[in-house]
């Protein structure tokens, strides 16, 4: 008896514990298909859902497109669809909600998860330490952490494997899954190929959890529906992808998807006429909210809709709920066109050479392995690969308000087969991609990290400016200090970004939803039949900026993007080998701190920092080490002018203390001190800590 475990996901490749076991069976009650419950599932976790039963109906040809990364492909064989269950579903996105705000990566809980967490959560507990953990701290109680599968057992599953990824783009993460480099022709469940055994060999339900990062659950469930997956990508475009399984006895008469009130007939683009994946694309829908729904008939003459009721959207935002009980009109479906022949296709990102795997594959004992496989020769006639295109894309990725070049940047070309091209801009911020797909092509970038020290209290005071009408914020700068990603600034914002600044949290919401720290604005030079989609961040889910073609019939250079990093409302990014470039305070000669430490009355010292200099001080950032066996930080406040400022602390760590303070209004600087530190001291002769100060950035 034994779990398994494979390394975890980032986004640099893949790395994740995965376990396989079978238990007692938990499914979901008979039901309408596709409705989501109490708000599970979401537009990312249905694409999931989709794309994992779209590569079980013929795995062959996911692995042609894997190629050698994919050593055991020939163990793959075409199984039935895996179903929906609201509790793996429940289960995977708190898990991915927990990593996000407790800040870890990994299978287990990083605490002792609340016994109740399955009726708290997501109404009353968002997955933070302070309530799904036990204590409300993010620690293990004698008992130990939570296990993976006892979590989802809190929330009614019953388990047998996990999956986790960084990426919250559904495409991203489910191929960093799939095409994960494995290390054997062996035909089992082994630490290198877990992700991809688990998708293609699974039986029985799964429920993905997209919040920030991506989770998979897997475990027992209900017996296959008709249709029992559908969704689209990308979230919203000028041309999106409309996907669909079919699972019956017999093949479907007749097959469509409804958009606002206009039926596009879909054809199988995977599998067989009997357990196929069906597809159409849908073009004209790159704004506004559009409503749909999958219609298909079988061959009893029934008609079998996805969802059973109500219509799925795209689009996004409150005005464009995933799912709604309204739908289209209906229309005439027609019958089944002729099918097409196989696209093939380079999933979008494919795993490279940097990917890593850890080494610290366990076995515990617990519960027995069931999966197995019998190898399977390989097809004779193995899916032709795509023919290139020859054509290239070029261009510059530059930050908005300086133009530093951005290196680093992943940059894609797709189509809705997910023929694709992928590259990177480099250090002077251009990209290239090759053999770039040449019909319904969407190009989009995407970052993570590389923020540096962009975001401080200065950030904050120019929210708190703007919103007391004090300063006119360009449109870039709107987009980037929405850090709530709903749509407007606000002194919340300013919160939020004084709290990153302070370190009390590593991520926004819009940061978090989005699954990046960048947002790029489509700047490109002309070109024939050029579209542009401007990025559209939110609280739950974001649309990506890009530059579309409905045809792409020459290479094209100087399709350039504007970067900005979110939070940074100063706009003074610079790239990480740059001397300077710190934010700007409007000062025409900095003002200084003035720092002073002295004894107070009993055991107590104190510390104070004054502006001194004429020029306002809009932000002030205090950072302290001291000997925590010798001094206790027992207060913080801000005094004198700055008495109506905004302050954040981060005192959590013993021996550091970081203070940061905006204020829209500007200080006016003097000898008084502005913030006062009271030490409780062990020993009155201790050293003073150890002070920075930077007022205005300067």
């Amino acid at each position: 008896m034994h779990r398994q475990w494979v390394s975890d996901t980032t986004i640099r490749f893949s790395c994740l514990a995965i376990c396989a076991l079978a238990l007692a069976m938990h499914g979901n009650p008979a039901s309408a298909v596709g409705e989501p419950v109490n708000g599970f599932p979401n537009w990312a976790e249905r694409v999931i859902h989709e794309w994992i039963n779209r590569a079980r109906v013929d795995p062959q040809f996911e692995m042609n497109a894997c190629g050698s990364a994919c050593v055991e492909r020939a163990c793959y064989s075409p199984m039935p669809p895996l179903t929906w269950n609201e509790d793996l579903n429940r289960s995977a996105r708190f898990h991915s909600d927990e990593l996000v705000r407790q800040g870890y990566f990994a299978h287990d809980s990083a605490c002792t998860v609340v016994s109740n967490i399955d009726s708290l959560y997501p109404t009353s507990c968002n997955g933070a330490a302070t309530c799904a953990c036990v204590g409300g701290t993010k620690a293990c109680s004698p008992a130990g952490c939570t296990l993976w599968w006892q979590r989802v057992e809190l929330f009614g599953g019953s388990p047998s494997g996990e999956i986790i990824a960084s990426p919250s783009d559904p495409n991203q993460a489910f191929y960093l899954w799939l095409f994960e480099p494995g290390d054997t022709t062996t035909c089992q469940f082994d630490g290198a190929n877990g992700h991809r055994w688990l998708i293609l060999t699974s039986t029985g339900a799964v429920g993905t959890g997209v919040s920030g990062y991506s989770t998979g659950d897997f475990g027992s469930g209900i017996a296959p529906t008709k249709i029992p997956s559908g969704s689209h990508y990308p979230q919203q475009s000028a041309s999106v992808a409309m996907w669909a399984n079919w699972y019956d006895t017999a093949g479907p008469s007749a097959a469509s998807v409804n958009v606002d009130g206009t039926c596009t007939a879909m054809t199988l683009q995977h599998g067989t006429a009997t357990n196929g994946a069906w597809s159409a694309t849908v073009t004209g829908a790159g704004s506004g909210c559009h409503r749909y729904y999958f219609s298909f008939r079988d061959a009893g003459g029934t008609t079998v809709t996805y969802p059973t009721t109500g219509s799925l959207a795209i689009g996004s935002g409150t005005g464009c709920p995933d799912w709604a009980s309204t739908r289209p009109a209906a229309c005439a479906l027609g019958t089944v066109p002729p099918s097409t022949s196989t696209p093939t296709f380079t999933p979008l990102p494919s795993p490279t050479a940097t990917a890593s795997r850890s080494a610290t594959a366990t076995q515990t004992a617990s519960r027995t392995s069931t999966a197995t496989a019998t190898p399977i020769p390989p097809s004779p006639s193995a899916t032709p690969t795509p023919t290139l295109s020859g054509l290239s894309v070029s261009g510059y990725i530059h930050y908005y308000s300086n133009d530093a070049p951005v290196s680093g940047i992943a940059v894609h070309a797709a189509d809705p087969a997910m023929l694709s091209s992928s590259g990177s801009t480099d250090s002077t911020g251009h990209y290239v991609l090759d053999n770039v797909p040449t019909d319904n092509v969407a190009i989009e970038a995407l970052g993570t990290g590389g923020v540096g020290n962009a975001i401080s209290s200065l950030d904050a005071a120019y929210v708190l400016q703007a919103v007391a009408s004090l300063r006119t914020f360009s449109a870039e700068q709107a987009l980037a200090c929405d850090v709530t990603g709903n749509g407007s600034v606000s002194p919340l914002d300013a919160t939020l970004i004084l709290k990153y600044a302070a370190g009390l949290i590593t991520s926004f919401p819009v940061t978090t939803a989005c699954g990046s720290d960048w947002v790029f604005i489509p700047d490109p030079a002309p070109a024939a039949g050029q579209s542009l989609v401007q990025p559209q961040p939110g609280a739950t889910s974001c649309i990506p900026g890009a530059i579309a073609f409905g045809a792409v019939t020459a290479s094209l250079d100087e399709q350039n993007f504007s970067a900005l990093v979110f939070g940074d409302c100063t706009g003074n990014w610079h790239p990480p080998a740059g001397a300077s470039a710190l934010r700007a305070a409007a000062a025409s000669a900095p003002t200084t701190a003035g720092v002073r430490w002295r004894s107070l009355s009993g055991h107590r010292m104190a510390l104070t920092v004054a502006g001194q200099g004429a020029d306002p001080i809009y932000a002030l950032d205090l950072q302290a080490t001291y000997d925590p066996a010798a001094l206790h930080v027992s207060d913080v406040r801000v005094v004198g002018r700055a008495r109506h400022a905004v302050m954040a602390v981060n005192d959590r760590d013993a021996g550091t203390l970081h203070v940061v303070v905006a204020s829209g209004a500007g200080i006016r600087g003097g000898a008084a001190p502005l913030v006062f530190v009271r030490f409780d001291a062990h020993d009155r002769g201790a050293a003073s800590p150890a002070v920075s100060v930077r007022i205005n950035d300067e």
